[in-house]
Protein backbone atom coordinates (compact mmCIF):
# COMPACT_ATOMS: atom_id res chain seq x y z
CA UNK A 1 0.00 0.00 0.00
CA UNK A 2 1.37 2.95 -0.99
CA UNK A 3 -0.26 6.09 0.90
CA UNK A 4 -0.12 9.98 -0.24
CA UNK A 5 -1.17 12.43 2.61
CA UNK A 6 -1.85 15.90 1.51
CA UNK A 7 -1.94 19.08 3.70
CA UNK A 8 -1.52 22.76 3.20
CA UNK A 9 0.42 22.73 6.60
CA UNK A 10 1.96 19.59 9.04
CA UNK A 11 3.30 21.48 12.27
CA UNK A 12 2.00 21.07 15.49
CA UNK A 13 3.66 24.04 15.92
CA UNK A 14 0.93 25.99 13.95
CA UNK A 15 -1.62 24.86 16.26
CA UNK A 16 -5.26 23.54 15.14
CA UNK A 17 -5.57 21.28 12.37
CA UNK A 18 -2.31 21.96 11.34
CA UNK A 19 -1.62 19.07 13.73
CA UNK A 20 -3.26 16.41 12.02
CA UNK A 21 -1.44 15.52 8.98
CA UNK A 22 1.64 14.91 11.00
CA UNK A 23 -0.17 12.55 13.45
CA UNK A 24 -1.06 10.21 10.23
CA UNK A 25 2.95 11.06 8.98
CA UNK A 26 3.81 9.77 12.58
CA UNK A 27 1.89 6.61 13.20
CA UNK A 28 2.08 5.57 9.37
CA UNK A 29 6.23 5.97 9.45
CA UNK A 30 6.27 4.15 12.40
CA UNK A 31 4.21 0.98 10.66
CA UNK A 32 6.51 1.27 7.73
CA UNK A 33 4.03 2.03 5.58
CA UNK A 34 4.73 3.17 2.40
CA UNK A 35 3.89 6.82 2.80
CA UNK A 36 5.00 10.39 1.21
CA UNK A 37 3.42 13.37 2.73
CA UNK A 38 3.23 16.51 0.17
CA UNK A 39 2.75 19.83 1.82
CA UNK A 40 3.90 23.40 1.72
CA UNK A 41 7.41 24.32 3.02
CA UNK A 42 6.88 26.82 5.64
CA UNK A 43 6.11 23.74 7.57
CA UNK A 44 9.55 22.99 6.76
CA UNK A 45 11.18 23.96 10.24
CA UNK A 46 8.80 21.45 12.01
CA UNK A 47 9.35 18.59 9.90
CA UNK A 48 13.50 19.00 9.99
CA UNK A 49 12.85 18.82 13.86
CA UNK A 50 10.06 15.91 14.42
CA UNK A 51 11.42 13.81 10.98
CA UNK A 52 14.61 14.32 10.58
CA UNK A 53 15.09 10.38 8.99
CA UNK A 54 12.52 10.51 7.40
CA UNK A 55 12.92 13.27 5.02
CA UNK A 56 12.58 11.20 2.03
CA UNK A 57 9.63 10.99 2.37
CA UNK A 58 8.47 14.47 2.25
CA UNK A 59 7.81 16.93 -0.75
CA UNK A 60 7.55 20.31 -0.29
CA UNK A 61 5.93 23.09 -2.17
CA UNK A 62 7.95 25.78 -2.58
CA UNK A 63 6.99 28.97 -1.35
CA UNK A 64 6.81 30.90 -4.86
CA UNK A 65 6.19 34.41 -6.06
CA UNK A 66 2.58 33.91 -6.25
CA UNK A 67 2.49 32.49 -2.92
CA UNK A 68 4.26 35.96 -1.70
CA UNK A 69 2.00 37.96 -4.20
CA UNK A 70 -1.20 36.53 -2.96
CA UNK A 71 -0.36 36.37 0.91
CA UNK A 72 0.57 40.17 0.82
CA UNK A 73 -2.64 41.03 -0.89
CA UNK A 74 -4.87 39.08 1.91
CA UNK A 75 -2.97 40.85 4.59
CA UNK A 76 -4.48 43.95 3.10
CA UNK A 77 -7.88 42.70 3.99
CA UNK A 78 -9.77 42.01 7.45
CA UNK A 79 -9.02 38.71 8.91
CA UNK A 80 -12.12 36.24 8.12
CA UNK A 81 -12.79 38.25 4.49
CA UNK A 82 -8.91 37.28 3.42
CA UNK A 83 -9.27 33.93 4.33
CA UNK A 84 -12.40 33.07 2.83
CA UNK A 85 -11.28 35.54 -0.52
CA UNK A 86 -7.81 35.96 -1.61
CA UNK A 87 -6.67 32.70 1.59
CA UNK A 88 -9.29 30.30 -0.48
CA UNK A 89 -7.32 31.70 -4.29
CA UNK A 90 -4.01 30.80 -2.20
CA UNK A 91 -4.20 27.47 -1.01
CA UNK A 92 -5.76 26.09 -4.60
CA UNK A 93 -2.53 27.57 -6.10
CA UNK A 94 -1.07 25.15 -3.44
CA UNK A 95 -3.28 22.05 -3.82
CA UNK A 96 -2.40 22.71 -8.01
CA UNK A 97 1.28 22.08 -7.33
CA UNK A 98 0.51 19.62 -4.88
CA UNK A 99 -1.46 17.83 -8.21
CA UNK A 100 1.77 18.60 -9.78
CA UNK A 101 3.81 16.24 -7.66
CA UNK A 102 1.24 13.19 -7.19
CA UNK A 103 0.97 12.88 -10.73
CA UNK A 104 4.69 12.81 -10.65
CA UNK A 105 5.18 10.05 -7.97
CA UNK A 106 2.38 7.81 -9.42
CA UNK A 107 3.12 8.14 -13.06
CA UNK A 108 5.01 4.88 -13.26
CA UNK A 109 3.53 2.86 -11.19
CA UNK A 110 -0.58 3.15 -9.93
CA UNK A 111 -1.12 0.11 -8.07
CA UNK A 112 -2.44 0.01 -4.63
CA UNK A 113 -2.19 3.74 -4.03
CA UNK A 114 -4.28 6.17 -2.59
CA UNK A 115 -4.33 9.79 -1.63
CA UNK A 116 -5.66 11.33 1.22
CA UNK A 117 -6.30 14.94 1.73
CA UNK A 118 -6.30 15.25 5.49
CA UNK A 119 -6.53 19.18 5.68
CA UNK A 120 -8.40 21.61 5.42
CA UNK A 121 -11.19 19.87 7.77
CA UNK A 122 -14.23 22.54 6.25
CA UNK A 123 -17.23 20.29 4.32
CA UNK A 124 -17.46 23.58 2.66
CA UNK A 125 -14.05 24.37 1.17
CA UNK A 126 -13.39 23.24 -2.37
CA UNK A 127 -10.61 20.63 -3.40
CA UNK A 128 -8.49 20.44 -7.24
CA UNK A 129 -7.42 17.11 -5.50
CA UNK A 130 -9.26 14.59 -8.26
CA UNK A 131 -8.98 12.65 -11.48
CA UNK A 132 -5.70 11.00 -10.76
CA UNK A 133 -6.68 7.92 -11.34
CA UNK A 134 -6.60 6.63 -7.98
CA UNK A 135 -8.68 6.65 -4.68
CA UNK A 136 -9.18 10.10 -3.37
CA UNK A 137 -9.85 10.14 0.37
CA UNK A 138 -11.21 13.20 2.78
CA UNK A 139 -10.81 14.33 6.05
CA UNK A 140 -12.15 13.24 8.46
CA UNK A 141 -13.80 17.17 8.26
CA UNK A 142 -15.39 18.54 10.91
CA UNK A 143 -17.51 21.75 10.46
CA UNK A 144 -21.20 22.65 10.36
CA UNK A 145 -20.92 25.71 13.21
CA UNK A 146 -22.82 28.37 14.02
CA UNK A 147 -22.96 30.61 17.42
CA UNK A 148 -25.33 29.60 19.81
CA UNK A 149 -28.81 31.75 19.28
CA UNK A 150 -27.83 35.13 21.56
CA UNK A 151 -24.55 34.98 21.23
CA UNK A 152 -23.68 36.17 17.50
CA UNK A 153 -22.52 39.44 18.22
CA UNK A 154 -18.99 37.85 19.92
CA UNK A 155 -17.92 38.32 15.99
CA UNK A 156 -18.59 41.63 14.17
CA UNK A 157 -21.16 42.13 11.44
CA UNK A 158 -18.68 41.79 8.55
CA UNK A 159 -17.11 39.26 9.77
CA UNK A 160 -20.74 37.11 9.63
CA UNK A 161 -21.90 38.68 6.45
CA UNK A 162 -18.78 37.23 5.17
CA UNK A 163 -19.33 33.77 6.51
CA UNK A 164 -23.18 33.51 4.90
CA UNK A 165 -22.05 34.75 1.87
CA UNK A 166 -19.38 32.04 1.93
CA UNK A 167 -21.39 29.59 2.54
CA UNK A 168 -23.90 30.32 -0.72
CA UNK A 169 -20.94 30.78 -2.44
CA UNK A 170 -19.26 27.43 -1.75
CA UNK A 171 -22.16 25.63 -3.24
CA UNK A 172 -21.00 27.13 -6.84
CA UNK A 173 -17.52 26.77 -6.29
CA UNK A 174 -17.62 23.24 -5.08
CA UNK A 175 -19.40 22.27 -8.69
CA UNK A 176 -16.19 23.90 -10.75
CA UNK A 177 -13.78 22.42 -8.59
CA UNK A 178 -15.85 19.05 -7.52
CA UNK A 179 -12.87 17.24 -5.54
CA UNK A 180 -14.99 16.24 -2.87
CA UNK A 181 -17.87 15.67 -5.27
CA UNK A 182 -15.90 13.36 -7.05
CA UNK A 183 -13.99 11.65 -3.71
CA UNK A 184 -14.38 7.94 -3.42
CA UNK A 185 -14.84 8.75 0.64
CA UNK A 186 -15.44 11.32 2.73
CA UNK A 187 -15.10 11.08 5.96
CA UNK A 188 -16.64 13.19 8.62
CA UNK A 189 -16.35 13.55 12.26
CA UNK A 190 -20.38 13.91 12.95
CA UNK A 191 -23.64 14.44 11.43
CA UNK A 192 -23.72 17.98 12.00
CA UNK A 193 -21.22 18.04 9.19
CA UNK A 194 -22.44 15.88 6.91
CA UNK A 195 -25.50 17.54 6.68
CA UNK A 196 -23.29 20.48 5.21
CA UNK A 197 -21.39 18.38 2.55
CA UNK A 198 -21.45 19.79 -1.01
CA UNK A 199 -24.65 18.01 -2.90
CA UNK A 200 -23.83 15.40 -5.80
CA UNK A 201 -21.27 13.30 -3.46
CA UNK A 202 -20.58 10.38 -5.93
CA UNK A 203 -18.44 8.69 -3.36
CA UNK A 204 -19.38 7.19 0.43
CA UNK A 205 -19.86 8.84 3.75
CA UNK A 206 -18.38 7.48 6.92
CA UNK A 207 -17.81 8.68 10.37
CA UNK A 208 -14.99 8.75 12.40
CA UNK A 209 -13.51 10.90 15.04
CA UNK A 210 -11.30 14.08 13.71
CA UNK A 211 -9.10 14.28 16.64
CA UNK A 212 -7.04 11.73 18.32
CA UNK A 213 -4.31 11.38 21.59
CA UNK A 214 -0.58 10.88 21.15
CA UNK A 215 -0.76 8.63 24.32
CA UNK A 216 3.34 9.01 24.66
CA UNK A 217 2.96 12.32 24.84
CA UNK A 218 -0.15 13.20 26.95
CA UNK A 219 -0.51 10.94 30.44
CA UNK A 220 -1.39 10.97 33.41
CA UNK A 221 1.80 12.75 35.41
CA UNK A 222 3.75 10.27 37.23
CA UNK A 223 4.28 13.34 39.96
CA UNK A 224 1.45 15.98 40.53
CA UNK A 225 2.64 19.64 40.78
CA UNK A 226 2.07 20.85 44.43
CA UNK A 227 -0.20 23.07 44.64
CA UNK A 228 -1.84 25.78 47.96
CA UNK A 229 -5.30 26.48 46.41
CA UNK A 230 -7.63 25.34 43.45
CA UNK A 231 -6.56 25.62 40.11
CA UNK A 232 -7.78 26.13 36.75
CA UNK A 233 -5.94 25.73 33.32
CA UNK A 234 -7.03 27.39 29.71
CA UNK A 235 -5.10 26.42 26.68
CA UNK A 236 -6.44 28.12 23.42
CA UNK A 237 -5.87 31.63 21.17
CA UNK A 238 -7.14 34.73 22.45
CA UNK A 239 -9.23 35.22 19.99
CA UNK A 240 -13.59 36.22 20.41
CA UNK A 241 -15.10 33.14 20.09
CA UNK A 242 -12.85 31.33 22.61
CA UNK A 243 -15.18 33.56 24.99
CA UNK A 244 -11.94 34.06 27.69
CA UNK A 245 -14.10 37.36 28.84
CA UNK A 246 -17.18 34.47 30.20
CA UNK A 247 -14.68 32.22 31.59
CA UNK A 248 -12.69 35.54 34.02
CA UNK A 249 -16.33 36.94 35.14
CA UNK A 250 -16.84 33.02 36.16
CA UNK A 251 -13.79 32.71 37.47
CA UNK A 252 -14.29 36.18 39.37
CA UNK A 253 -17.34 34.65 40.65
CA UNK A 254 -16.75 31.38 41.55
CA UNK A 255 -13.83 32.82 43.73
CA UNK A 256 -16.36 34.98 45.61
CA UNK A 257 -17.74 31.62 46.99
CA UNK A 258 -14.72 29.56 47.21
CA UNK A 259 -12.07 31.84 48.55
CA UNK A 260 -8.08 32.46 46.75
CA UNK A 261 -8.10 30.56 43.45
CA UNK A 262 -5.51 30.58 40.78
CA UNK A 263 -6.10 30.32 36.77
CA UNK A 264 -3.66 29.79 34.35
CA UNK A 265 -4.52 30.99 30.66
CA UNK A 266 -2.38 28.94 28.28
CA UNK A 267 -2.09 30.99 24.68
CA UNK A 268 -2.31 34.10 22.69
CA UNK A 269 -3.87 36.23 20.37
CA UNK A 270 -5.11 39.97 19.09
CA UNK A 271 -7.33 40.03 23.01
CA UNK A 272 -4.93 39.30 25.17
CA UNK A 273 -4.52 42.95 26.00
CA UNK A 274 -8.21 43.41 26.63
CA UNK A 275 -8.88 40.50 28.97
CA UNK A 276 -5.46 41.55 30.98
CA UNK A 277 -7.50 44.47 31.52
CA UNK A 278 -10.09 42.90 32.79
CA UNK A 279 -8.27 41.29 34.91
CA UNK A 280 -6.51 44.40 36.18
CA UNK A 281 -9.70 45.88 36.88
CA UNK A 282 -10.37 43.59 38.94
CA UNK A 283 -7.45 43.00 41.54
CA UNK A 284 -9.38 43.41 44.45
CA UNK A 285 -10.74 39.78 43.80
CA UNK A 286 -9.26 36.31 45.34
CA UNK A 287 -8.40 35.00 42.35
CA UNK A 288 -4.68 34.64 41.10
CA UNK A 289 -4.87 35.15 37.29
CA UNK A 290 -1.85 34.69 35.10
CA UNK A 291 -1.39 34.97 31.33
CA UNK A 292 1.64 32.15 30.47
CA UNK A 293 1.67 33.34 26.67
CA UNK A 294 2.29 30.29 23.80
CA UNK A 295 3.97 26.98 25.70
CA UNK A 296 5.25 23.51 24.91
CA UNK A 297 3.36 20.45 25.05
CA UNK A 298 5.73 19.46 27.66
CA UNK A 299 5.31 22.97 29.42
CA UNK A 300 1.51 22.74 29.23
CA UNK A 301 1.41 19.17 30.98
CA UNK A 302 3.13 20.70 33.83
CA UNK A 303 0.44 23.32 34.52
CA UNK A 304 -2.58 20.51 33.78
CA UNK A 305 -0.38 18.04 36.61
CA UNK A 306 -2.54 18.52 39.79
CA UNK A 307 -5.08 21.27 37.67
CA UNK A 308 -8.99 20.57 38.88
CA UNK A 309 -9.96 21.15 35.46
CA UNK A 310 -9.25 22.09 31.88
CA UNK A 311 -11.77 24.99 31.45
CA UNK A 312 -13.06 25.90 27.49
CA UNK A 313 -15.78 28.20 27.75
CA UNK A 314 -15.85 28.40 23.56
CA UNK A 315 -19.01 29.15 21.72
CA UNK A 316 -17.63 28.18 17.93
CA UNK A 317 -14.62 24.99 18.80
CA UNK A 318 -15.45 22.27 15.92
CA UNK A 319 -13.32 20.29 17.49
CA UNK A 320 -11.62 20.41 20.54
CA UNK A 321 -7.67 18.50 20.12
CA UNK A 322 -7.21 20.61 23.96
CA UNK A 323 -9.75 18.51 25.62
CA UNK A 324 -9.11 15.37 24.63
CA UNK A 325 -5.35 16.20 26.15
CA UNK A 326 -6.15 17.20 28.87
CA UNK A 327 -8.77 14.12 29.52
CA UNK A 328 -5.30 11.94 28.74
CA UNK A 329 -3.64 13.70 31.39
CA UNK A 330 -6.12 12.85 33.61
CA UNK A 331 -7.84 16.01 34.02
CA UNK A 332 -11.51 16.92 34.31
CA UNK A 333 -13.09 19.21 31.80
CA UNK A 334 -15.52 22.16 32.20
CA UNK A 335 -17.15 23.08 28.59
CA UNK A 336 -19.31 24.92 26.71
CA UNK A 337 -22.33 22.61 25.77
CA UNK A 338 -21.85 23.56 21.75
CA UNK A 339 -20.18 22.05 18.75
CA UNK A 340 -16.78 19.28 19.30
CA UNK A 341 -16.95 19.65 23.18
CA UNK A 342 -20.50 18.15 23.18
CA UNK A 343 -19.26 15.09 21.20
CA UNK A 344 -16.20 14.34 23.75
CA UNK A 345 -17.46 15.27 27.30
CA UNK A 346 -20.03 13.67 29.51
CA UNK A 347 -21.00 13.60 32.86
CA UNK A 348 -18.15 10.50 33.79
CA UNK A 349 -15.36 13.34 32.97
CA UNK A 350 -16.63 16.54 33.09
CA UNK A 351 -19.12 19.13 33.18
CA UNK A 352 -21.27 21.08 30.17
CA UNK A 353 -22.47 24.52 30.23
CA UNK A 354 -25.36 25.22 28.20
CA UNK A 355 -24.90 28.48 26.33
CA UNK A 356 -28.40 29.74 26.75
CA UNK A 357 -27.48 33.54 27.60
CA UNK A 358 -24.09 35.35 28.88
CA UNK A 359 -25.10 35.64 32.31
CA UNK A 360 -26.62 31.56 32.31
CA UNK A 361 -22.71 30.68 30.40
CA UNK A 362 -20.83 32.69 33.34
CA UNK A 363 -23.06 31.20 36.36
CA UNK A 364 -22.51 27.33 34.83
CA UNK A 365 -18.89 28.02 34.56
CA UNK A 366 -19.00 29.36 38.02
CA UNK A 367 -20.67 27.15 39.61
CA UNK A 368 -18.57 23.96 38.11
CA UNK A 369 -15.61 25.55 38.72
CA UNK A 370 -16.81 26.19 42.47
CA UNK A 371 -18.36 22.56 42.78
CA UNK A 372 -15.21 20.54 41.57
CA UNK A 373 -12.91 23.24 43.88
CA UNK A 374 -14.74 22.20 46.75
CA UNK A 375 -14.78 18.57 45.37
CA UNK A 376 -10.87 17.29 44.70
CA UNK A 377 -12.27 13.92 45.68
CA UNK A 378 -14.88 14.32 42.23
CA UNK A 379 -12.37 16.19 39.97
CA UNK A 380 -10.08 13.42 40.62
CA UNK A 381 -12.75 10.36 39.67
CA UNK A 382 -13.51 12.94 36.32
CA UNK A 383 -9.53 12.78 35.23
CA UNK A 384 -9.51 8.75 35.96
CA UNK A 385 -12.66 8.62 33.44
CA UNK A 386 -11.52 10.88 30.92
CA UNK A 387 -8.05 8.98 30.44
CA UNK A 388 -9.79 5.75 30.24
CA UNK A 389 -12.06 7.14 27.53
CA UNK A 390 -9.62 8.69 26.04
CA UNK A 391 -7.35 5.29 25.68
CA UNK A 392 -10.64 3.31 24.25
CA UNK A 393 -11.61 6.18 21.76
CA UNK A 394 -8.89 8.61 20.61
CA UNK A 395 -6.05 6.78 21.15
CA UNK A 396 -3.80 7.97 17.42
CA UNK A 397 -2.45 4.54 16.99
CA UNK A 398 -6.49 2.94 16.95
CA UNK A 399 -7.82 6.02 14.58
CA UNK A 400 -4.97 4.96 12.19
CA UNK A 401 -6.20 1.52 12.59
CA UNK A 402 -9.56 2.42 11.40
CA UNK A 403 -8.62 4.62 8.69
CA UNK A 404 -6.01 2.40 7.25
CA UNK A 405 -9.30 -0.23 6.81
CA UNK A 406 -10.84 2.46 4.67
CA UNK A 407 -8.06 2.75 2.82
CA UNK A 408 -7.64 -1.09 1.95
CA UNK A 409 -11.64 -1.26 1.44
CA UNK A 410 -11.33 1.23 -1.38
CA UNK A 411 -8.27 -0.57 -3.25
CA UNK A 412 -9.91 -3.73 -2.50
CA UNK A 413 -13.34 -2.43 -4.18
CA UNK A 414 -15.27 -3.23 -1.25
Amino acid sequence: MRVILVAEHASVDFGGEAALPCHYFRVLCSRDVDVTLIVHERSKPFLLKSFPDDQARIRYVKNSGVHRSIFYCQELLPKRLGDMTLGLVLRMWTQFLQKRLIKQIISSNFNNVIVHQVIPVSPKEPSLIFGLGVPVVFGPLNGGMYYPKGFENYEGRLSLLTIDIGRLISKLVNWLLPGKRKANVIMVANQRTQKVLPSGLQGRVCKIVENGVDLSVWKAPSVVREKSRPSFVYVGRLVDWKAVDVLLDAFFKACDAVGEMELHIIGDGVQREFLETKVAENQLNKGIITFEGWLSQLEITSFLSGADALVLPSLYECGGAVILEAMASSVAVIATDWGGPADYIDESCGILVKPTSRQDLVAGFASAMTYLAQSPDVSSEMGSNGRIKVEQLYDWEKKVDEVISIYKQEMNGV
